[in-house]
């Protein structure tokens, strides 16, 4: 014999598991979310340290315009021949609970 209330008793426990299920889904893809963002400020830093190499602060000054315009920040650090550029990224709303900010930076000698 079939009892009434066990009818939406399905529903009940998906409802109730879909919860849960999209929040191991965001725990799962915060890392891979972050790691796209190391490589892009990573790729960012080394373009900006080539042409920075090659042609000065001016030649890179585009370059740098460009970066900054998505929101990034750029630091120059010059030690003698060698420069240290740093780009900072925050990290997308959905994760800025985390307070942290992901960077990437290179090292280059600059040509006389």
């Amino acid at each position: 014999m079939k009892n009434i209330s066990e009818s939406g008793m399905v529903s009940v426990e998906t409802a109730l598991s879909v919860g849960p299920l999209i929040a191991v889904m965001a725990m799962v893809l915060m890392p891979l979310m972050g790691w796209v963002y190391v490589i892009d400020v990573g790729h960012n830093a080394r373009e900006i340290a080539r042409e920075y190499a090659i042609h000065g602060e001016d030649g890179a000054s585009e370059l740098i315009a460009h970066v900054q315009g998505q929101g990034n920040k750029v630091r120059i650090k010059r030690s003698g021949q060698y420069a240290d550029i740093t780009v900072v990224k925050p990290l997308p709303p959905i994760m800025q609970w985390l307070g942290i900010n992901v960077s990437g930076s290179h090292t280059v000698m600059v040509e006389p």
